[in-house]
Parts: C-alpha cells; sequence; structure tokens
C-alpha cells in the first residue's frame, strides 16, 4: 500500500484527484491540504509514500514546499508528482527530482499511468537497495565503482554533477543533489547547504554558519545554510 496526501489550493482540483486515488487500490489517502503550510507541518510528524503538490500556491509555492522538506528532514521525503496547469514548470520539477508532472485537467488514462510508472520504480528500489545502505555504486571512467558510505566525509554540487570527498579519494560523479539523497543513509548523512552534503561521523565542531569537518590530516570548513540549521541542531543535537 502507497500512503500519500494531496496539497493544492483549489478544493476542485483536490477532487478529482481524490476520485482517480480511490479508484487505485494501491493507494491509500492520509490527507488533503488547501494550506501548504499545514501539509508541512503534518509531514513533518507523519512518513507518506507519495505527495500530489500543485505548483502555483500562496504562502509556499510547490518546488519551495520540496526544498523546505528536504531541508527540514534530509533525504528522509517522500515521492512528489506535480500537478499543475503550466508546462514550463517541468524542467524545474525534474530538477528537483520530481517523480512526474501531470497536466490539469487530470485525466485518469494520464494517472494510472503515472501511479503504475512509480509502482514499479519504487518496486525496483525495494529490491535493489533492501540491505545495502552500507554502499553503492557509481560510474566513474566507464566503469562501475564501489564507494562505502562509511569513507564519505562530504559531497559537493556543482550544477548537473557532484564531488565525492572521501579520505583516501574525490570521485566526480554526473548526478544531481537529490538523486544522490536518494542513495545516501538518512541516518548518517545530513544537507547542511544547497551545495553540501555532511556525514556527521566526521564533524568536528560547529561554529557560527559553518561546520568543521576532517578530511585526512586537515579541517575542511562547510557552510550551513539559513534554512537547514534548524534540521543540523536537531540531528546533533545541539
Amino acid at each position: 500500500m502507497i500512503t500519500c496526501i494531496v496539497i493544492d489550493d483549489q478544493e476542485e482540483a483536490i477532487e478529482v484527484l481524490t476520485d482517480h486515488i480511490q479508484k487505485k487500490p494501491e493507494l491509500s489517502l492520509e490527507g488533503k491540504f488547501t494550506n501548504p503550510l499545514e501539509a508541512m507541518s503534518f509531514l513533518e510528524n507523519k512518513k507518506v509514500d507519495l505527495v500530489f503538490i500543485d505548483i502555483q500556491m500562496p504562502h509556499l509555492n510547490g518546488l519551495e514546499f520540496i526544498e523546505s522538506l528536504r531541508a527540514k528532514k534530509g533525504s528522509d521525503v517522500p515521492k512528489f508528482v506535480f500537478t499543475t496547469g503550466f508546462s514550463e514548470y517541468a524542467l524545474s520539477g525534474f530538477e528537483h527530482g520530481v517523480s512526474d508532472y501531470l497536466m490539469k485537467p487530470i485525466g485518469f488514462k494520464r494517472f494510472n499511468i503515472a501511479i503504475d510508472r512509480l509502482i514499479s520504480d519504487l518496486k525496483k528500489n525495494n529490491a535493489t537497495t533492501e540491505g545495502a545502505k552500507d554502499f553503492f555504486f557509481a560510474d566513474v571512467d566507464g566503469k562501475k565503482v564501489k564507494i562505502n558510505m562509511k569513507d564519505i566525509v562530504y559531497i559537493e554540487s556543482s550544477g548537473n554533477y557532484i564531488t565525492v570527498f572521501g579520505n583516501n579519494f574525490k570521485l566526480l560523479l554526473y548526478k544531481s543533489m537529490s538523486a544522490i539523497q536518494e542513495i545516501i543513509d538518512p541516518d548518517i548523512f545530513i544537507r547542511s547547504h544547497k551545495s553540501y552534503i555532511v556525514s556527521i561521523n566526521y564533524i568536528e565542531a560547529m561554529k557560527g554558519n559553518e561546520l568543521a569537518l576532517k578530511l585526512g590530516s586537515v579541517t575542511r570548513y562547510i557552510p550551513i545554510g539559513a534554512t537547514f540549521k534548524d534540521a543540523i541542531l536537531k540531528k546533533l543535537r545541539i
């Protein structure tokens, strides 16, 4: 069973999705929200698998919602499906790691395709990641390289690439931050900035808006973004 919620400032749009969801026995609707701030509060205390979210909303748009939730919970966030009447947001959605994009008015046929695809992807991910939190494989110079989670000190992003820094290695990977967050262990790693993910195992100190990380024989100072600070303080129990 895939648990989900719907976030949209238009009641009629929520009712359309509610009707579609009720036709899919694999889905369980856990909540409906016209206010994204109320939905954020809900997700901070309850875990669901999937969020259907409109992009254009007052107070907090869909893209801002995803960024804010990831800042609070790291990689431990649901899958997202954008619902909107504006196709120009599709690219931004996929850059934020959104699973699919549904154009309004949303017909059941397109909705059904999106859900069946999502279910298939979830099954594949569960099959490949179950019991394999300690490592992942990455494409480096035409070969698959095994990267152990315990060896990663921090990750830095630059456009569509990330650099993984370890005590004995530095690897440039063609992967987005949202994609790497789907792989790494949320118990070990936390996002400190829009461009940085750090391993809590290598944090030596926190001073102001910086984290001091031990990288071999040197100390690296990683910035803390304002939207990520509360989550870091909570994670480090400060």
